[in-house]
Order: C-alpha cells, then sequence, then structure tokens
C-alpha cells in the first residue's frame, strides 16, 4: 500500500500574513493520485517534472513523506485537519451526490480556523472534494476566499454542462465563463506563532525543528493507513500492509533495505509482522464506522442536478 502524495494540482491553500514582515506566508499545494515514480526527481522519464524537481533540489525533499489516505477526499481532510481522518468516519470518497450528510465533520477544526485569528487571511483555491452542502462549504469552514470546484473528478477544463457540485465558483457564485497531510496543519501554525489549536488533539506534529536540523530523530515512530477493509501500518522501517493478498496474508517489508516493497518478508519475521498488526487494531480500536462508502450504514441519496 504504497502511499504518496500529488497527478494534476488539485487543491492550492494560500494563508497571508497581514503582517508579512512578522510572520511567513504559508502555501500549501495538493494533488492527487500520483505515484512515487511519476516524477523525475524520482527517476521516471516518462514525464518530465522540472518545477517540481527545482522546489526539491532547492528546498527539502522528504524522501519518506506521506499522505494520510491513498484517495482524494481522505487525504483532504486528515491535511485540513492534522488528524487522521478516520478519526471522525472520512474513510472513503464522498459519493459524488448532493447530501446533507457526507463531508467533512462540522465538529472537526481547519486550519485556516486556526490562523485567522493569528492575523492571516486565507484562500483555496482548486477542487475542495470535502462536502456539497453550504454547511460544508471552504467559506463556511473558515477559509476568507475559495476559487474552485465542489466535486472530486472533473478536469480544470471548460465543461459542456454544470451542475451545482462540479461548477467552477467564485467563493458561492458560479463563474459564467470557465476558462495531502497531517503535519502541515502544526507546522503551519508554528510558522504563523500560534502554541495550540483550538480543536480536538492533532496527529500530526511540527516540522520546523527536522527542517532546521535541531532535532534529528523520526518525525513520528508509527504511521497509520485504513480504507475499509485495506490498511497499512510503518513502525520504524517496517510496514506492514493489509488486506491486499487474495487470501488475506499480511505483508511486512523492510523500507530500509526495500524502499520499493518487493520482497515480502512476513514469513520469516512473523513476530514482527504480528507486532505490527496488533499496532493496527489497537490504533483503529475505537475509531467509528465510515460515515459513506465500504462498511458505512445506507443513506438517501440526493440528486446532483
Amino acid at each position: 500500500m504504497n502511499i504518496h502524495p500529488i497527478r494534476l494540482v488539485a487543491m492550492l491553500i494560500g494563508i497571508g500574513a497581514l503582517h508579512a514582515a512578522a510572520k511567513p506566508n504559508i502555501v500549501v499545494i495538493v494533488s492527487d493520485d500520483c505515484g512515487y515514480n511519476e516524477f523525475s526527481l524520482h527517476g521516471t522519464k516518462l514525464y518530465p517534472t522540472p518545477r517540481i524537481d527545482s522546489i526539491a533540489a532547492n528546498g527539502v525533499n522528504f524522501t519518506n513523506g506521506y499522505v494520510s489516505g491513498s484517495v482524494c477526499s481522505p487525504s483532504r481532510a486528515g491535511l485540513l485537519t492534522g488528524r487522521y481522518q478516520e478519526r471522525f468516519g472520512h474513510e472513503h470518497n464522498i459519493p459524488p451526490v448532493y447530501s446533507e450528510a457526507n463531508g467533512l465533520a462540522l465538529a472537526e477544526t481547519l486550519l485556516p480556523q486556526v490562523l485567522k485569528p493569528a492575523g492571516y487571511r486565507t484562500i483555496a483555491l482548486g477542487k475542495w472534494h470535502l462536502g456539497y452542502a453550504p454547511k460544508f462549504h471552504p467559506l463556511t469552514r473558515g477559509f476568507d476566499d475559495y476559487y474552485g470546484f465542489l466535486q472530486g473528478q472533473r478536469s480544470y477544463f471548460p465543461l459542456q454542462k454544470t451542475n451545482r457540485l462540479n461548477a467552477l465558483l467564485r467563493d458561492r457564485e458560479p463563474v459564467k465563463e470557465e476558462f495531502t497531510s497531517l503535519d502541515i496543519f502544526p507546522t503551519a501554525m508554528a510558522a504563523a506563532g500560534v502554541d495550540k489549536s483550538s480543536g480536538k488533539p492533532l496527529d500530526g506534529v511540527n516540522l520546523i525543528p527536522y527542517l532546521t536540523g535541531k532535532t534529528e530523530v523520526r518525525p513520528h515512530q508509527t504511521l497509520f493507513w485504513k480504507a475499509g477493509a485495506t490498511g497499512a501500518v510503518r513502525d520504524g522501517d517496517l510496514k506492514l500492509v493489509l488486506g491486499y493478498q487474495k487470501n488475506g496474508a499480511p505483508e511486512l517489508f523492510d523500507l530500509a533495505k526495500d524502499k520499493a516493497e518487493t520482497t515480502n518478508i512476513a514469513a520469516e519475521r512473523a513476530a514482527d509482522a504480528q507486532r505490527l498488526q496488533h499496532l493496527f487494531s489497537d490504533w483503529k480500536n475505537d475509531f467509528p464506522a465510515p460515515l459513506w462508502g465500504p462498511g458505512a450504514e445506507p443513506a438517501e441519496s440526493m440528486s446532483t442536478d
């Protein structure tokens, strides 16, 4: 279960300090559904990505960075809350139908809601995919401005016919003519000088001490992922993948020696495989059922028109 960020740029979150001399501007770029080897900085010859390569060359490249979900909506929910999205039932992509129930849980606190009191103005650009009803709209969830579309699975090119889910919006109004992960939240808070989130406890950590070299230990000893019956847990350099084998057997990989996850060592290191499986079971033990998708209770859907 290789879960990495980044195909088309899917969301741009801009957070500008009103007093730029005192606080940094924060820009988070999110793109969907890309594998590790889809960028030339990782060795691919099929897709030259010189602009992305330049960011890695002139900045900091996290070679073991992960988003918290393997698909669009859950990974966004994790990034914007700084918490594992399974904690609030956001385990699958939101279905592409209008619903007053399906959306990023209103009890969760989003990054712009934390940074606005610190003197920041915020904007979200591009695909939202975190709920279609007005109560889930970016402007309701803390952003000052929005330009994009609410639904997933549409292109950035003009559509012949749009509906209220996929229409390009400026704030809340359609534009008539059209022309992911958990550590982002606390890192942005620290950059903005915010000591503590006003919401629930975060799963992410502030990465600034790691960027500056003040801290050299791992930011996370253990990381988790879950989507329905599939899941994964990484503890140190060991990663256990669950639910992908037809026979249900878990797969174990040593990422220090096998970054591409080509050799399953579950048989020879059965004790480690069992230990990681227990870690995964304990982590998900008190999570709610998904609010939609596999494992959720059936809910009545509404028209997309």
